[in-house]
């Protein structure tokens, strides 16, 4: 769940998170209880047996002693060894303890579940209607976590020790008008990936804003915003389902000639007929099963199926060779067709297939570029 929680958010499948963390804890709930009533029986089973067979040795004892057949060092030497069946109460401090580690676990979790979250979704949405949209980011400035350090609320003896301010992003601009096509590049740790995670409400601006179709991404929530931008990222993560179920992650309402259309659409329609299954066939856990080309393109085709006007590749072929890389980054962007794309990549020959080059360096905007 958390591996593939960004693509979830993405995709405005949230719901999915929720529907699994309860059936877990649902099914968690139910074993734990299944263990109990079954160690409660035995162990009370067990303890009546050995207090039984304790009262019975006393009686047979104090018998024998009457009748003069057994010493008293004797009888008291056969009352402790049934007093040692009763050993297994030992288990008891071991249950307890077991108690307490859960409960400390719980607390743990208490705390996370506490914790501020990174952004915050509005309760209503607000995003515009479905159409062809622009991304805006307008003089966008991002902080990184824990950019100061306030002084000890608890011991006053502890200053205040400042962390030097370090923007991940600083003053960036820039414009993805409907049906164009712009090109994020800059070194590694430059803040690419997060002029697209600003977009995607993954990260909140400390100023400026980021908008789609006019309206301020932090009024949307993740549904809302999710039919309008479909998110490819560096790594495609591939679940343990069908292939069918793989592609609706993005519209559970798409029939198969759609699946089968956005396949063609990225180069997969003659993969897709190898499969032994079709739709049906099982992918493995992460796309194993699938080389990294194929993931990618399998990732493209959910975005495409998506029907967002805006579409955000982060990095989409980093894990290809250079030849492969340009090759599949070229398709990818051809079946993007008249949709809005905005692409991180540091492939050299970006230009001739991108209306704008914006280029990167510590967070600030240092150049752009018209291609022809």
């Amino acid at each position: 769940t958390v591996r593939s929680a960004p693509e979830l958010l993405a995709f405005g499948r949230q719901d999915l998170i929720a529907a699994r963390l309860e059936g877990a804890r649902r099914r968690a709930r139910s074993a734990a209880l299944r263990q109990a009533l079954g160690t409660g029986i035995a162990r009370a089973l067990a303890t009546w047996a050995a207090g039984a067979g304790l009262v019975g040795v006393v009686l047979a004892g104090l018998a024998a002693h009457r009748a003069d057949r057994l010493s008293g060092i004797m009888l008291t030497v056969l009352v402790l060894v049934a007093v040692a069946a009763l050993d297994q109460g030992a288990l008891l401090p071991a249950a307890l303890a077991g108690r307490a580690t859960g409960n400390a676990a719980a607390a743990r979790l208490a705390e996370l579940a506490h914790l501020e979250p990174p952004v915050r979704e509005p309760i209503a949405d607000a995003s515009p209607p479905s159409g062809r949209t622009d991304a805006v980011l307008d003089h966008v400035e991002v902080m990184a976590p824990g950019a100061t350090r306030a002084a000890s609320p608890t011991d006053s003896r502890i200053p205040a020790s400042p962390i030097p301010a370090t923007p991940i992003l600083h003053d960036v601009s820039l414009t993805v008008a409907p049906g164009r096509r712009v090109a994020l590049t800059g070194r590694s740790g430059a803040g690419k990936s997060s002029a697209l995670h600003v977009l995607l409400h993954f990260l909140e601006a400390s100023s400026g804003s980021a908008s789609i179709g006019g309206v301020d991404v932090r009024r949307m929530t993740r549904t809302g915003l999710a039919r309008h931008v479909a998110w490819l990222a560096e790594e495609t993560h591939l679940f343990a389902a069908t292939l069918a179920d793989n592609l609706r992650l993005a519209r559970p309402e798409a029939t198969d000639a759609e699946c089968v259309a956005v396949l063609d659409a990225v180069g997969l329609v003659a993969w897709y007929r190898s499969l032994p299954d079709g739709l049906r066939t099982v992918l493995g856990a992460g796309g194993r099963d699938l080389s990294a080309g194929e993931r990618q393109r399998l990732g493209m085709a959910r975005a495409l199926l998506s029907g967002a006007e805006l579409l955000l590749l982060d990095e989409p072929t980093a894990h290809l060779d250079p030849w492969s890389s340009a090759h599949v980054l070229g398709e990818l962007l051809g079946s993007a067709v008249s949709r809005s794309v905005l692409v991180v990549s540091h492939e050299p020959g970006i230009g001739g297939q991108v209306d704008e080059i914006v280029t990167l360096d510590h967070g600030r905007v240092v150049s752009r570029e018209a291609t022809p």
